[in-house]
C-alpha cells in the first residue's frame, strides 16, 4: 500500500487531433516521469474493443523479443510486456505416435512425433481444450528443422491435414504457407528460429495469422463452431515447440519496467508501440511500483480500419470527353 510520502507518477503530453496507428509516436512532447525511478513502473494501454485489437512494439533502436516477452532499448532489457490474457499448455483427448513434454525454462510446451515412418497420417494430436468466441494457439517453428508439420485448428477431430480449417504448414522444405482445408492460400517467410506464429479468433468469426503479434493475413472463411488444436506430423522425429493457448483474449497491453529502465528508454518505448484493429479509442496510464496512478490517462484516438472512402458528385448531363472537369461538386474524402 502506498504511503503519504509516496508521489504518484506523472504522465503528460500533447495528443494529436489526427488519428494515427502509431499512437504515440507523434506526440513530441509526452512526458513519463516518477519520483522513485523507473523500476517497477507499469504502463498500460487499454482500448475500448480489446477483443478486436492487436498491439505490436517496433521502432529504431527498439527491440522485443516474442518469446521471453522482453522488450529492449539500445540492446538493453527495460521491461517485460504483456496482454491481459492466460495462455495455458492444452491438454489432448487423443496423442496418435506424439509425445508431449514441457519446456523447464518457457514453462510451454514441445510435441514429438515418435513414429519412424515418415509421411502423413502416422503421428497427429487433438487437444480436449477448445476456442470459442475468442482466443488463439501460439507456437514456435524454426525454419532451420525443414520437416513437414501442421499446426492449426479444425472443427473436427482429425489426423487428415485436408480436413484443417486454420492452419499454417511448417518447415516442409524450409518453407511456411498458411493452408485451409488443403488449400494453400498465403505464403509467409519465417526468418529466425525464435519467430512466434499465432492464430487468433477475434470476436466469434474473424481468424487472424500473426507472425510476432502481427498481423499478416486474416481468413476470408468464417465459422462460429468450437475450434481444437491439431498437429500433424510428416517427418519422423519432427517437433513443435512453444505451444501455448489461451480461451478469452484481452488484448489490453501492459508494459513493467526494470532496474535498467531510464526516463529516456520509457518514453522511447512507448513512442515504439502501435496498434492494429477497430477500436476508437486507445488509453495510456502510467502506475508506480506503489500502486499509485498518474492523474492524467491519454485518451488517443485510432483510425476505423472498418472506414471507407466517400465518392460523390453530379454528372453533367451532356457528354464531354473531359469526364469530372464539369463535374463541379466532386468530392473524395476519407476518414
Amino acid at each position: 500500500m502506498p504511503n503519504q510520502n509516496d508521489s504518484p507518477p506523472v504522465l503528460s503530453g500533447t495528443v494529436p487531433a489526427q488519428p494515427d496507428y502509431t499512437l504515440c509516436k507523434n506526440i513530441a512532447d509526452l512526458k513519463i516521469t516518477n519520483s522513485s525511478g523507473y523500476e517497477g513502473l507499469y504502463v498500460n494501454f487499454n482500448t475500448d474493443d480489446a477483443v478486436q485489437t492487436v498491439f505490436v512494439i517496433e521502432a529504431d533502436r527498439i527491440g522485443f523479443d516474442p518469446v521471453l516477452q522482453q522488450v529492449s532499448w539500445n540492446n538493453v532489457v527495460v521491461g517485460t510486456a504483456s496482454r491481459s490474457s492466460v495462455f495455458q499448455q492444452p491438454t489432448y483427448s487423443e496423442l496418435f505416435n506424439v509425445d508431449v513434454s514441457q519446456d523447464p525454462v518457457y514453462n510451454d510446451q514441445i510435441l514429438l512425433n515418435t513414429s519412424n515412418i515418415t509421411g502423413w497420417g502416422h503421428s497427429a494430436s487433438m487437444s480436449t481444450n477448445s476456442i470459442g468466441h475468442n482466443g488463439v494457439l501460439r507456437f514456435q517453428a524454426s525454419p532451420l528443422i525443414q520437416a513437414g508439420r501442421y499446426l492449426g485448428l479444425s472443427t473436427v477431430m482429425t489426423k487428415d491435414f485436408k480436413q484443417l480449417d486454420y492452419a499454417i504448414l511448417v518447415g516442409e522444405w524450409g518453407q511456411f504457407a498458411v493452408v485451409e482445408k488443403d488449400k494453400k492460400v498465403f505464403d509467409i517467410e519465417v526468418s529466425t528460429w525464435t519467430d512466434i506464429l499465432t492464430i487468433e479468433r477475434h470476436n466469434s468469426d474473424t481468424i487472424n495469422y500473426c507472425l510476432n503479434g502481427k498481423v499478416f493475413y486474416t481468413s476470408a472463411t468464417k465459422s462460429t463452431a468450437e475450434l481444437y488444436f491439431i498437429a500433424i506430423f510428416y517427418d519422423a522425429h519432427a517437433q513443435a515447440n512453444h505451444i501455448l493457448m489461451n480461451y478469452g483474449i484481452c488484448s489490453d497491453l501492459t508494459i513493467k519496467f526494470n532496474k535498467d529502465a531510464t526516463e529516456v528508454a520509457v518514453e522511447a518505448v512507448v513512442k515504439a508501440v502501435s496498434y492494429q484493429g477497430t477500436a476508437k479509442t486507445v488509453g495510456l496510464s502510467v502506475t508506480n511500483n506503489t500502486g499509485l496512478e498518474s492523474a492524467k490517462t491519454l485518451a488517443i484516438k485510432v483510425p476505423s480500419t472498418l472506414s471507407i472512402p466517400v465518392l460523390s458528385g453530379t454528372i453533367p448531363r451532356v457528354h464531354d470527353m473531359t469526364l469530372f472537369e464539369k463535374c463541379a461538386d466532386l468530392s473524395i474524402s476519407h476518414e
